[in-house]
């Protein structure tokens, strides 16, 4: 099998698994499975860790494969890309900063200490100009 087919496919079997899990009806059954309160406080971190561990696969893959392009970008198109993907990497940063670290990353949800927060739509900052900064500024830098 070529390396880059299986590259391409096991980051497309990864993204379309992440965006499964993100979705409502994933949030829903695990709420039935385990309690809503268990959900508020568990989902964030717990999809953080799935999504990390099975990405490892994907970094495997990158470091086993053979180094072979898989396409070519020229001048000057290749510095109008190193551009794009600066200012999205800044974008995702802000992006992160703009919801909080640990909000992210779902720590703040397993403090027991902390009353678990109605969810609100978020219109300010970058979330004014495009509904999920984070997965547009991804999109960009991929």
């Amino acid at each position: 099998m070529n390396g880059t087919f299986l590259l391409v496919a096991t980051s497309i079997l990864w993204g379309v698994a992440h965006s499964a899990l993100a979705s409502n009806r994933a949030k829903e059954l695990a709420a039935r499975l385990f309690g809503q309160i268990a959900t508020n406080r568990l989902y964030r971190f717990s999809y953080n860790l799935f999504s990390a561990a099975s990405f490892l696969p994907i970094l495997v893959l990158l470091l086993a494969l053979p180094d072979q392009p898989i396409y070519n970008i020229p001048a000057p198109w290749v510095y109008l890309t190193a551009i794009a993907q600066g200012l999205s990497a800044i974008a995702l940063m802000a992006g992160v900063m703009q919801t909080g670290l640990w909000e992210f990353i779902g720590l703040s949800q397993l403090n027991l200490q902390r009353q678990p927060v109605q969810a609100k739509l978020t219109i300010a900052g970058l979330y004014s100009y495009v509904r999920h900064p984070l997965y547009t500024a991804g999109l960009v830098f991929i």
